[in-house]
């Protein structure tokens, strides 16, 4: 036999086997890089890719599909990343909500303990210290202002009395001295009488 034919043969005999194991494999590793994880086709593209020196001689077929589940991929984190900001935009706008609600509440919660701890005097809203203190300072003040009043009575009721005791001892000079007086006028009457008369004589 020619060795030319021979060589030909033999060419196309490795050919058609490694064509046949090359389907076979295919065949056999198609599942894997449609069903593995992004990172396990990556791994398996690497392995089984041809090496030449420092390149990687990737198959077109497995290139694309890998392309494809990539993007599909990014489609479905970027998806989910919106429905993730989404979410986060309406919790952000319910913590805000919340935020306020509870500010409320600790004012509203402020106002009823200051009110718990005061009182209102003339509409105004004094705390408990404050309310007593002044309550006490009233009640002395008071206090000060009847013993001040009781001491002006008695003062005055002493006056009063004395100035009863000397009208009436008065009264009662007057009344003496007002006697006397009728008595000497009666005298000088009579004595005028008599010297009439003994004039008359």
């Amino acid at each position: 036999m020619n060795p030319i034919k021979q060589v030909l043969l033999c060419a196309a005999f490795t050919l058609f086997v490694s064509t046949g194991i090359t389907f076979s494999q295919e065949t056999q590793e198609k599942p894997f890089i449609e069903k593995g994880t992004i990172e396990n086709q990556f791994d398996f593209i690497f392995e089984k890719s041809y090496k030449f020196e420092d390149f990687k001689s990737i198959r077109i077929p497995w290139f694309l599909t890998l392309k494809s589940h990539v993007l599909d991929s990014l489609k479905t984190i970027k998806k989910e990343l919106k429905k993730t900001q989404k979410l986060a935009q309406s919790k952000d706008g319910l913590l805000d909500s919340l935020k306020t609600e509870l500010a409320k509440t600790k004012e509203d919660l402020s106002t009823v303990t200051k009110e718990k701890d005061s009182f209102r005097l003339f509409g105004i809203l004094m705390s408990k210290t404050t309310y007593s203190s002044f309550m006490w300072i009233v009640i002395l003040s008071l206090s000060g202002l009847l013993v001040f009043f009781i001491l002006l009575f008695k003062r005055n009721h002493v006056i009063t009395s004395q100035t009863k005791t000397s009208l009436s001892e008065v009264k009662e000079e007057f009344e003496t001295f007002r006697k006397r007086s009728l008595e000497r006028e009666e005298k000088m009457a009579r004595k005028h009488l008599d010297e009439m008369n003994k004039y008359k004589k």
